[in-house]
């Protein structure tokens, strides 16, 4: 069956892979290597992880960790060892859009407007602080171009200047 990916690709610069997630079929999330062969190009798919099931959220790259959100009815973030495939963790995690914030940190953005600040390991996430910054219903992933972060629910869009 046909299927889209669900989330903006990443490319993983250190092993040279795009990662995809497709929300509607059971591959999940996958690593791709994409090869030039003269004149053709090919992909070769490298590991294909059917826990991280993307649909409406995005994810992040955090050194050696795919992080998302799987959308299998069950809301967990999932995170996913880049180098081979294998789940290191499944949670609840409230966040529905992450944002890499740092190498060991993330922001994440839920549907409510609420952001929440956690650390992230192999073992999982775990909340620093939690703050209500939009109004409305937020299913955009936050954005951040220099200093600034954009964020944007269904009547506003908001903009923080980031302390570095």
């Amino acid at each position: 069956a046909a299927d889209n990916v669900a989330f903006t690709p990443l490319w993983d610069q250190q092993r040279e892979r795009v990662l995809i997630s497709h929300g509607y079929c059971d591959n999940g999330a996958q690593a791709v290597e994409v090869l030039r062969r003269g004149s053709r190009w090919e992909t070769k798919t490298v590991w294909t992880n059917s826990k991280l099931r993307m649909v409406h959220s995005n994810a992040v790259l955090a050194g050696p960790t795919l992080l998302g959100v799987s959308d299998t009815g069950a809301s967990l973030a999932v995170g996913v060892d880049v180098r081979d495939g294998r789940t290191l963790f499944r949670q609840r995690h409230k966040p529905s859009n992450f944002l890499y914030g740092g190498k060991d940190q993330i922001l994440g953005l839920d549907q409510t407007g609420r952001m929440t600040c956690a650390t992230i390991s192999q073992k999982g996430l775990s909340a620093k602080w939690t703050q209500k910054v939009l109004d409305s219903k937020s299913w955009t992933a936050p954005s951040v171009s220099d200093d600034h972060l954009l964020i944007r629910d269904d009547s506003s869009i908001r903009v923080f200047r980031i302390a570095g």
